[in-house]
């Protein structure tokens, strides 16, 4: 695999959402691995060096601008997507895009379906993921990749049988060693933070009620408290003197700030739709850093943080939260050999590590066999 199309039907001036940063990532990764990738992506009128720089990339991947439908956009924009691929040369397709994938599959390309989910909050959407994916997943030119082995066990469960490739996310080891911002913690006896979508189904209910019940502890909450927020929770948590917004920054500076944590939160509940097979960027980053790590036991979290190894592990319960957050609090060394073991374990999944490794999956699927435009 030379060449690669990644096909990515979002806005990448979201900055800081977890896709964006995922398929950036992914693209600067595989450049960096020999892969030359065309991203195809809206980006309005902002230039490729802005967007490099958002996000602290080096390599130079093309980005071209398509046209995005803000309405029936997951359907409608992988019609749309087709049509750019008619004029693309490259061998290898990778998307994110279900409706796309189904199209790109009769064509003369590998196509790579990285699903991040299986079930989706419009039904409709479920019922023709599922529908598209028993009909592509045996076909010869379709590679299945899943962001966690839960994830892949979903697809067993729903009857795919096909070879399915699990590759967690990952982290960008150049900003481990950058400068941390200044943190006021005069009076806390220790600081906690979460980087992240300001919403219920990411743990802000949990977050609030220890915030209430830890008057020692400072909490910093870092991402864009307005698009995509839960305004009534985020009010609420307005209202405690220990609890600190940042607001929306750039992704490449959200290390400089987990960096100066004591404790970092991953409290994913089961009420999100895809909860238990999400695998958090933020997850990553904060093991890179070296600090403590709270997390709910998320069926694909549990894959990556070993409870009393790597990080503390609590049941989606507000108790059981209460209590292994104190836990943490309390124990300063315990939050130093959970931060030590996390920082440790983290080095197996750097996005070049993870580009490497579906570069080499698909090269060793395809040996011997010609794609058009590569051997």
């Amino acid at each position: 695999m030379d060449k690669l199309s990644y096909y990515f039907e979002q806005n990448l001036l979201e900055q800081g959402t977890a896709n964006v940063v995922h398929v950036l990532n992914s693209c600067d990764a595989f450049e960096k691995n020999g892969v030359g990738v065309t991203l195809y992506a809206t980006t309005r009128k902002m230039t490729q060096d802005s967007i490099r720089g958002m996000y602290g990339l080096d390599a130079k991947f093309s980005i071209r601008r398509i046209v995005r439908f803000p309405y029936i956009k997951v359907m409608l924009n992988g019609l749309g997507m087709f049509c750019y691929l008619m004029m693309d040369d490259n061998p290898v397709i990778l998307t994110r895009n279900f409706y796309f994938a189904y199209l790109a599959s009769r064509l003369d390309k590998v196509v790579i379906l990285e699903a991040h989910q299986y079930a989706f909050d419009q039904q409709y959407h479920t019922y023709f993921f599922r529908e598209i994916l028993k009909r592509i997943a045996c076909k010869p030119n379709v590679v299945l990749l899943t962001n966690c082995g839960s994830l892949k066990d979903k697809f067993r469960e729903m009857g795919v049988t096909a070879p399915v490739m699990v590759c967690h996310n990952g982290y960008d080891a150049r900003k481990c060693d950058t400068a941390g911002v200044a943190v006021d913690r005069l009076g806390y006896k220790a600081v906690a933070m979460y980087a992240g979508s300001l919403n219920r189904i990411k743990g802000l209910g949990h977050i609030e009620h220890l915030a209430a019940v830890n008057r020692d502890v400072l909490f910093y909450l870092i991402g864009d408290d307005h698009y995509h927020a839960d305004k009534d929770i985020v009010e609420k948590l307005k209202t405690h003197e220990n609890v600190r917004f940042t607001g929306k920054i750039d992704h490449q500076d959200v290390h400089r700030h987990i960096s100066q944590a004591d404790i970092l939160l991953v409290l994913p509940t089961a009420g999100g739709v895809y909860n238990d097979v999400t695998s958090p960027i933020k997850m990553f980053e904060y093991m890179s850093v070296g600090k403590a790590i709270l997390a709910t036991g998320m069926p694909s979290v549990k894959e990556v943080l070993k409870d009393g190894r790597n990080a503390l592990m609590a049941e989606d319960d507000k108790l059981d939260v209460e209590t292994k957050f104190r836990v943490l609090v309390d124990d300063e060394g315990l939050r130093a050999s959970l931060g030590a073991a996390a920082r440790q374990d983290v080095k197996m999944y750097t996005w070049e590590r993870r580009a490497q490794r579906i570069k080499e999956y698909i090269a060793a699927r395809y040996a011997g066999r010609v794609v058009r435009g590569s051997a």
